[in-house]
Parts: C-alpha cells; structure tokens; sequence
C-alpha cells in the first residue's frame, strides 16, 4: 500500500470518528451524516447569470453570480454565514468557483505576469466576532485551490495564478449600521467611504468575491476603494444574486 493510499485510509478514519463523535446532518432534507447531502447538492448546481452594475459614469462593472438567493442556495449561504454551518462551505465552493472561471476564462494573462488578486469583501468586525471566521474568504482560498487542481499550471507560469488578496480594509465597520431593510440608496450612504485599499495593489488586475449581491452597493464602494488605489477592477463573482440579472 502507498503512502498516499495509507494517508487517505487515515482520514476517511478521521472522518467516521468525527462523524461518531459530532453526529452532522444535511441542512436541507435532515440526511444524516453530510453538511448537504449528495442529492442536495444537485440542486443548488451553479447556474451562472450576468449583471452589469454601474460604478461610473458611463462605467458598468460585470459581475458573475453562480445562481439566485432563493429556495436551497438561499437556505445553503444561510447556514454557512449565519447558522453556525461552517461545514455547508464544501457544498458552495463548487459554485464560487465556476463562477471564477467563467471571468478568467475570458482575462488573458501572460506568463510572467504578476497574477490577478482575487479580493474578499471584508467582513464587518461584528460579522467576524459572531461568526469566528471571515467567511468569504475561507469559501475563497477553498474555490482558488480547487481551481489549481483543476488547471494546474506550469511551474513557470505559477507566479501569473490568481490568488488571494486580503486587501480592503473597514474603515468605519464599528459605526456602520446593518445593511438589512435599508433601499438601494440607504445602502450606498450606509457605505460610503467606509473601505480602503492597500497601496500594494496599484497597477493590480482585481476580481472583486461577495458572497451576495442585493443593490450592488458594496460592490460599488469597493470598486472605489481599489480604483482610488491604481488597481483595474476587471470583474465581481459572487455565490448568489437577489436583484434583476441578465444570464450570461
């Protein structure tokens, strides 16, 4: 038996002991034993749209959505962001990362060339306090690498992977109010100015990841953030949209 063989037999061991000692469920049918559940996930299949969202004049950002917040992805991002679900990310990783795809498939890169930074909306520090972690971007460093195993690239052009950029930064996230029940225009004012970005992204290709798109506001002001910076914003991906779209 080889190595690899032996390490695959320990953690599927690991993972029947874990299963024994914290008995998980499937947060759609109740199926036991699995975050969501192989039938589950058929139906929260990635289903790519399009949106062109307005960041200046005469300026339209496109962003990839994987599908809409309705029924089971509804139900699948709540639990992972809200619901104490951490372990539902390996059913919403498939669909963040088809949607990378599809704005990479389209941005030509060169060998050599720094890569494009893929850069996380920045939890607030309530957010981040009540969940322990910065969900988006856990679910984005487990897309990028599942995208690597997919399109492995040659060592020599390994500098031109994207890659994550932890890059915005909240400014304001203590007085920042909920963005919950507040209209399109209540969102801009309620974020306006409130992210900032690192110097280190000038001249930088940049994917904006959000795991919801409701008004667009936070895509928006993100945009700002980077442009003001020198970066080129190139396109936005997210799990889910729950505005008018246009499919791709």
């Amino acid at each position: 038996m080889t190595v690899s063989a032996l390490q695959a037999g320990l953690m599927r061991g690991l993972a029947d002991l874990f299963s024994l000692c914290v008995p998980t469920w499937c947060v759609l049918c109740g199926t036991p034993d699995s975050p969501v559940c192989v039938e589950c996930r058929t139906r929260i299949r990635p289903d790519p749209m399009v949106r062109m969202l307005p960041v200046g004049p005469n300026q339209r950002l496109p962003v990839v959505v994987a599908g809409t917040y309705a029924e089971e992805l509804r139900a699948v991002i709540l639990a992972y962001k809200d619901g104490g679900r951490a372990d539902t990310v390996g059913a919403l990783v498939p669909l963040l990362a088809h949607s990378l795809a599809v704005v990479l498939s389209q941005t030509s890169q060169r060998g050599g060339e720094p890569g494009i930074l893929c850069v996380p909306i920045p939890s607030t520090t309530r957010g981040e306090r009540e969940r322990g972690f910065r969900h988006v971007d856990v679910l984005l460093a487990r897309a990028l690498r599942s995208l690597a195993r997919a399109h492995p690239a040659h060592p020599a052009h390994r500098e031109s992977q994207p890659r994550l950029g932890r890059v915005l930064r909240n400014q304001a996230a203590a007085r920042r109010s909920d963005q919950v029940g507040l209209g399109q225009g209540g969102r801009r004012r309620n974020l306006r100015n409130t992210l900032t970005a690192a110097p280190s992204v000038f001249g930088r290709h940049i994917i904006i990841v959000d795991d919801v798109v409701t008004s667009g506001a936070t895509l928006q002001e993100a945009n700002r953030a980077l442009v003001l910076r020198g970066a080129r914003v190139i396109a936005a991906v997210a799990l889910a949209n729950t505005a008018k779209h246009h499919r791709s």
